[in-house]
């Protein structure tokens, strides 16, 4: 199977203490960020997402859950691309 998300850093991004979990499972990345609210009604991912779609990146928040989805034709250099923005903006 064809991996889209660079496993090192969304591995190096889920070391972070601003990250719980972070995983990648097929075309989509999945970064869950420490808050202090739970479930949908917590708001912590909101800033990042404004920073994301800053430098053009489109990702969805479900509480503090972060997802961001490739078409399966994207190419891992542009995933790659994208997974450094990423990693920017969550490490700081």
């Amino acid at each position: 199977p064809r991996v889209y998300w660079d496993p090192a850093t969304v591995a190096a991004v889920g070391q972070s203490t601003r990250v719980v979990r972070a995983f990648q499972l097929g075309t989509v990345v999945v970064f869950e960020l420490a808050s202090e609210g739970k479930g949908y009604e917590a708001t912590g991912a909101q800033d990042f997402i404004r920073h994301l779609r800053t430098d053009g990146i489109y990702a969805r928040a479900l509480g503090n859950v972060i997802y961001i989805m490739c078409s399966p034709l994207t190419t891992t250099d542009a995933c790659r691309q994208v997974l450094h923005k990423v990693a920017k903006v969550v490490l700081g």
